[in-house]
């Protein structure tokens, strides 16, 4: 059960992106079966937007649910709640999963391969992220990964101490901007706005000080919305 999951996995995974995971899925399979516990590397981007590398042990039969409740769990030990309210809130970004390759200079300065895993977390720098659309809807829904057993054995560049032999690769926890906040916050303030502006013109009986105001508040959301294509442009 365990070799047919992970043989899904990784041949999807392979399917119209990397075809040396596709030819080799067996042998990997094969190889990794053997193995009872693993590590894997985990990034998670800060608010500083550094990206820190930490070690999350899962075990070869856990499902994809277990493996998904622990990254969860990690995710939340290391960022704290005022920092993910801060970020979800207030910069209105939320977390996404990618598939990143760590850089050859950072695997070497650091050596982390070969560092005990006690002496994480590590500063450290990627150069290709790639999104991971279903390790991304199973953070807020691990459920969804239940059926995959052995999930594990279908990320085999994510191990740390393992067999793979290609390039460090890491699950990446970062963030974008979440369009949705954004459409509400600029849509409130537009109906503020104008309410603002009937009200003030009727109360004063002035309707150019109604419209003063509601071209202030114009005015804000625009800067609003320029700083907010700065940062995520």
């Amino acid at each position: 059960m365990c070799l047919e999951s992970a043989r899904m996995v990784m041949t999807l995974k392979g399917s119209g992106r990397d075809d040396e995971i596709t030819r080799d899925t067996n042998f990997q399979v094969m190889r990794y079966s053997a193995l009872t516990r693993f590590h894997w590397r985990v990034l998670i981007q800060q608010i500083s937007g550094r990206s820190f590398l930490y070690v999350l042990e899962l075990h070869l039969h856990e499902n994809g649910e277990q493996v998904m409740q622990k990254v969860r769990a990690i995710y939340k030990k290391e960022t704290s709640v005022s920092t993910r309210f801060f970020i979800k809130y207030i910069l209105m970004r939320k977390s996404v999963i990618s598939i990143a390759r760590i850089t050859p200079l950072s695997m070497l300065s650091l050596d982390t391969e070969s560092q005990d895993h006690k002496d994480y977390p590590y500063h450290v720098y990627t150069n290709r992220q790639e999104r991971d659309e279903d390790l991304n809807a199973a953070l807020n829904a691990p459920c969804r990964l239940r059926h995959i057993d052995c999930f594990v054995l279908g990320y085999p560049s994510l191990a740390v101490h393992g067999l793979h032999t290609g390039p460090a690769d890491a699950l990446y926890i970062g963030y974008e901007l979440d369009r949705i906040p954004c459409c509400y916050l600029i849509r409130s303030a537009m109906v503020f706005s104008a309410v603002a502006s009937i009200t003030i013109s009727v109360l004063t009986s002035r309707a150019e000080i109604g419209l003063a105001t509601s071209a202030a508040i114009s005015a804000w959301v625009a800067c609003v919305e320029a700083v907010l294509l700065w940062i995520y442009s």
